[in-house]
């Protein structure tokens, strides 16, 4: 038994043995590298790593490095070293340092190298500019931005917007201003970003007369739940000119009534879809209200509505700017208003006057009404006339007729 314990402790002193070995030799190496660097450092002869750097316009990235010194000794020294880069510490110098700047940054930064040799020194950089906003023009739905130089490619947070040629973009106006930012990229591969404020969409005008040229008047009638074949047999005998504001739950109730009064000359524009007091939906329920109607007489009737006409005459900015969003022109109210019973009334209590714009609505009685007013109109010299003409407005080339 003591022979087997005395045989472990000799393997065990001979492992420690050649643990303080290795031991030793890397401690000799240690004091030989730094001796051997302390003896050069002294004489001059050890050399600083060497600082190198480079920077991408294409996205404005700047990378610095460290390399180390000629031959086996530098390298080792390289590893010892500890490095920083202006404010930021880099760290260990084998590692890059890398750091996307802003366009048009200028930069001084001292760099400072921490080991047997130290280094300092600097990095001096101005970033190029990339394109930048010279113009912003408005339409009445789009706002569209110009560069200086020419752009290949373009993209915005939170929004859409298209190229025009090679330095312009649009982007469209909504229901509420908004701040979009907008990157662009040169053909250089230099890059901005853009912080642009854009507005709602232009609101439509507000109408409550017509063109007083000529003595004329203008007839229209609201909403569309009671047809009239009387003053439907009145457009058809005398022309007469007639602009129906149709809400379009009403119009699909009876299409082919609205078909003959299109034969008839008439014109079908914007009552809503549902007949609600604007103001007190949301703005998108709104530009729904508008736009349904639009897409729908244009397959239904053939007619394109150019104007609206608020339900209620419940209307304020946002409005507005939905009807121009929906691709509405006015909103048209009135000045003159008929009810059953109690029969025309104007806006002043006076006589209709020449640029009157009469308000009717399709109810029992309507065709009456109307065939006792016309004899009035003549006498006092004023004529029923189109809307759109006495509004100054026409349809675009190649709109379906009206």
């Amino acid at each position: 038994m003591a022979q087997v314990l005395s045989r472990r402790q000799r393997i065990a002193e001979r492992r420690r043995q050649r643990r303080r070995k290795a031991w030793g030799i890397a401690a000799a190496a240690a004091v030989m590298v730094l001796g051997i660097a302390g003896g050069l450092r002294a004489a001059g002869g050890l050399l600083p790593p060497r600082l190198q750097w480079h920077f991408t316009p294409a996205d404005d990235r700047l990378t610095v490095r460290l390399e180390p010194r000629p031959g086996w000794l530098g390298r080792q020294l390289w590893q010892l070293d500890r490095w920083q880069v202006g404010p930021y510490t880099a760290g260990s110098a084998t590692r890059p340092f890398v750091r996307t700047l802003p366009p048009n940054a200028r930069v001084r930064w001292r760099v400072r190298a921490q080991g047997p040799a130290p280094l300092a020194g600097f990095i001096t950089l101005t970033v190029p500019a990339g394109p930048r906003l010279v113009a912003e023009t408005r339409t009445a739905t789009t706002l569209a931005l110009t560069a200086d130089q020419p752009l290949t490619a373009a993209a915005v947070s939170g929004g859409t917007v298209t190229r025009v040629g090679s330095r312009r973009l649009v982007v469209p106006r909504g229901l509420t201003p908004r701040t979009l930012e907008v990157r662009v990229e040169g053909r250089d591969g230099t890059w901005s970003v853009w912080r642009v404020s854009v507005p709602p969409a232009r609101p439509v005008p507000l109408l409550w007369f017509g063109s007083p040229a000529g003595g004329r008047v203008y007839l229209t009638v609201d909403d569309g739940w009671v047809p009239s074949a009387r003053l439907l047999a009145l457009m058809q005998r005398d022309h007469l000119p007639v602009t129906a504001f149709l809400i379009q739950e009403a119009a699909v109730r009876d299409p082919a009534y609205w078909r003959a009064f299109v034969a008839a000359g008439g014109v079908i524009e914007d009552h809503t879809r549902s007949h609600p007091a604007l103001t007190r939906v949301s703005p998108a329920a709104a530009l729904s209200q508008w736009a349904a109607p639009i897409a729908a007489y244009r397959q239904w009737f053939g007619q394109t509505p150019l104007v609206g006409r608020p339900p209620y005459g419940a209307v304020n900015g946002t409005i507005r700017t939905a009807a121009r969003l929906a691709g509405l022109r006015a909103l048209v109210m009135w000045s003159v208003e008929w009810t059953p019973g109690r029969g025309f009334a104007t806006w002043n209590h006076g006589p209709i006057q020449a640029g009157d714009i009469i308000l009717l609505h399709w109810v029992p009685g309507v065709g009456r009404a109307v065939a006792t007013l016309l004899p009035v109109l003549k006498a006092r010299g004023l004529t029923p006339a189109p809307l759109l003409p006495g509004l100054g407005l026409a349809r675009p080339a190649g709109s379906p007729a009206r």
